[in-house]
């Protein structure tokens, strides 16, 4: 295997990584004593990072349960967030910042508290999840937004997973071959910012 065969691959193995993840969030904020007396708690914590290639800045960073419910918090300057929500996995997570045609809305999942990070990935990996199946296929990811707690009725926490690791695999499958397709690794990697954009099959 060539150099620039190896530089492929471990973009490829990082990105996947990255965006496998938003099916795979830390659960240990989920874990709770079972002793008699002690108070269960009503909400979970999810942290993580909006960001375009560069923090996104001041979004409004929103979750919904699977029972509808939603909770908002500002990102910081560094585009890093903590939110609390009330108790109801998997999530939904969206982050805007702007008006108008300069409006960034991006998306992510979490499928337990933990962190989960807000990207273009991720934004891809949870449109390539969206099935044709006449229950799920929505025409947009801000209608899957609306209507989450319907897709968490019709749809195991297993199945959406499912979709979400598959989808995000195939994100990853895209990248690479745009990469051998059009770029010349020999003078290094561009921004992957453009190629994030990049529709999947399964779309």
């Amino acid at each position: 295997m060539n150099k620039t065969t190896l530089k492929r691959t471990a973009i490829c193995s990082a990105l996947l990584s990255a965006i496998v993840m938003v099916a795979g969030c830390n659960d240990d904020d989920n874990s709770s004593s079972n002793n008699s007396g002690q108070q269960q708690t009503t909400t979970e914590k999810l942290t993580g990072t909006a960001a375009t290639g560069a923090a996104l800045a001041g979004a409004n960073v929103e979750v919904v349960n699977k029972n509808g419910t939603t909770k908002s918090v500002v990102a910081g300057a560094d585009g890093k967030f903590s939110i609390d929500v009330e108790k109801g996995a998997p999530y939904l997570l969206k982050a805007t910042k702007g008006t108008g045609e300069s409006q960034v809305t991006l998306y992510s999942y979490a499928s337990a508290a933990g962190n989960v990070n807000v990207t273009q990935l991720t934004t891809q990996a949870i449109l390539a999840a969206n099935k044709a199946d006449e229950k799920r296929d929505y025409n947009s990811l801000a209608e899957i937004y609306t209507n989450w707690a319907k897709l968490t009725k019709d749809s195991t926490s297993d199945e959406i997973n499912a979709a979400i690791d598959k989808a995000a695999k195939e994100v990853v499958a895209n990248l690479k071959t745009v990469f051998d397709a059009n770029i010349d690794t020999s003078k290094g990697y561009p921004n992957i910012r453009p190629l994030a954009k990049v529709k999947t099959a399964s779309i």
